[in-house]
């Protein structure tokens, strides 16, 4: 496909030549910008955008106007009519005015108007607009090419004919991969931004068996904000699809959302069944590491559903996916996660593990809102020898409410030492919090398998420790299978806490099991420090607020 990134062409008379900047000239037409728009074209679609065209004014040797484009349209039999419009100094299609109007055709000529662009510096950009036909033959590709212009009053510009990457299509179905509408996920993310389509049906882009778990860049997903859901997935039939490679050195980790809205990543094929096709890997191990998946401004209203995400991500003020902070007005809303597996490195990884599976610290007066984690899977996630600890679950400070439901958190082996804390599921802010249905300890879902065992440390561990505002309920959880030895020196320490609540909120604490209804066993504390314990907690309460055991 042709490079989807802003393509700048500078012709003078045929040739290229070295412009000498004259703040005080604005004469010459110097540089053609062209950008492609992208995505479906649904039947009956009316002013869908296909190229922008932005003519560069500088200086030179005359007065620049335009007064003419040409252009060559593939696939416009699906089109009705075609027009070109001008916003001026303006590059968003905002409060435009039409030039002209053309009944689609292969080639299609735009004269009879007059632009002069002698009155600033700048950069003046024309739209081509185009109808969809009624009844449209599907999979049709619609691609359109800038031959050439009318610059009568200025330097004459002849350059070749240009076509930037991306184009329209019939269809909301698009392929990844080698050969396929698009290379992979990173060359998906650059175009993203680009597409035009205003329906709210959702749009589909699936990997096909020509997408072969390559090695890419960070990955920037950049502020798509259409209506429609953009399900990327892989497709009926395809397995083991990996998207791998090192993060950007950011907190943006290695797949970053900035400003996203309405995304969705589905590892099932086709989206179809239960089964977890699709693998998102950080394979950075050499410090720092950063998440595998970041979220900043405003980047809401994503789903994530049967991915596996992947990562050794060990900073203290982030996690492997990193709900971070914004520069917009509401923060990071309404993101949810279901049926994943968080875990870490499966191939390739090292010693270290990582610190957080999910982490929300958000901006004060645009809170992250809304997060849902559900029926997913937390494994090896562990490092509690930081100074903050470690957890699986983190909603830090500036998070609103949220609700984490059904999900399994368990360990693949044991662990020796650690100081400090590990805390499974931990929530410092926010209001009206929902906590039910999760399963913590062992070495499967369910708490099931042998035993988790910690040797040698942290100084305490926590199953879920929750503060915070409004009505919050924590009800029919299990903590299970652990066998706990810690080395702690703290003097009057509790090392071994089922549930823990504070603040001044309301909370309805029901139905949790913490170890075993028969037999002994299930949850074993040894204490081997210096300091004087107190050893196991299944409840511990500082809430200021009523709280219905």
């Amino acid at each position: 496909m042709k490079n989807c990134f802003k393509i700048l062409l500078a012709f003078l008379i045929g040739a290229f030549i070295t412009i000498q900047v004259d703040a005080r000239r604005y004469d010459a037409t110097t540089e053609i910008i062209l950008t492609q728009y992208l995505g479906p074209l649904d039947d009956g679609d009316t002013d869908q955008l296909l190229l922008r065209v932005g003519l560069t004014v500088g200086n030179g040797g005359g007065t620049p106007t335009c007064s003419g484009m040409d252009f060559n349209i593939f696939g416009s039999t699906e089109l009705t009519n075609v027009y070109l419009y001008t916003t001026g100094q303006n590059q968003d299609f905002v409060a435009p005015t039409l030039l002209g109007t053309q009944t689609a055709a292969a080639t299609v000529n735009f004269t009879g108007f007059n632009e002069d662009h002698s009155a600033a510096n700048g950069v003046y950009y024309f739209w081509v607009v185009a109808d969809v036909q009624a009844v449209t033959t599907p999979n049709t590709i619609v691609d359109i090419e800038y031959v050439g212009g009318t610059y009568t009053t200025g330097p004459n510009l002849f350059p070749t004919p240009t076509n930037p990457k991306g184009y329209r299509k019939t269809s909301r179905y698009f392929t990844i991969g080698t050969g396929e509408d698009f290379l992979n996920l990173e060359d998906l993310s650059s175009c993203l931004p680009l597409f035009n389509y205003d329906g709210a049906d959702s749009i589909f882009l699936e990997m096909t068996a020509n997408y072969a778990n390559p090695v890419e860049n960070a990955i920037r997903f950049e502020k798509y904000m259409g209506i429609a859901p953009t399900v990327i997935r892989p497709q009926l039939g395809q397995t083991g699809k990996i998207t791998q490679g090192v993060d950007g050195g950011t907190l943006g980790g290695f797949m970053y959302f900035n400003g996203v809205q309405n995304l969705v990543l589905d590892g099932r094929p086709g989206g179809l069944g239960n089964s977890r096709e699709w693998t998102i890997r950080n394979t950075k191990t050499a410090a720092p590491v950063y998440s595998a998946m970041g979220f900043e401004n405003d980047a809401s209203n994503n789903s994530f559903n049967y991915v596996i995400v992947e990562s050794e991500s060990g900073s203290s003020t982030g996690g492997m996916i990193l709900l971070n902070t914004t520069t917009g007005t509401t923060g990071n809303d309404n993101n949810s996660f279901r049926n994943c597996v968080i875990r870490d490195l499966s191939v390739g990884g090292t010693a270290t593990m990582p610190y957080s599976g999910i982490f929300s610290t958000g901006t004060a007066g645009a809170d992250n809102d809304g997060i849902v984690i559900d029926g997913c899977e937390f494994v090896d996630i562990y490092a509690p020898g930081l100074a903050m600890g470690s957890s699986c679950i983190n909603i830090n400070i500036n998070s609103g409410a949220s609700t984490i439901t059904n999900n399994h958190f368990y360990q693949s082996t044991d662990y020796l030492g650690g100081a400090n804390r590990y805390i499974y599921v931990t929530v410092l802010s926010g209001t009206n919090h929902t906590i039910e249905g999760n399963y913590i300890g062992g070495k499967a879902p369910f708490c099931g398998g042998d035993s988790f065992v910690i040797s040698g440390g942290p100084d305490y561990l926590k199953g879920i420790q929750c503060t915070a505002e409004g009505v919050n309920s924590i009800s029919n959880n299990t903590i299970s299978n652990i066998h706990f030895t810690t080395t702690s020196s703290l003097t009057n320490s509790i090392e071994l806490r089922g549930i823990e609540t504070d603040g001044s909120g309301d909370f309805n604490i029901d139905g949790n099991v913490i170890g075993a209804s028969s037999g002994t066993g299930d949850i074993i504390l040894t204490h081997n420090g210096g300091g004087t314990s107190h050893g196991f907690a299944c409840l511990i309460n500082g809430s200021s607020g009523n709280t219905s055991v």
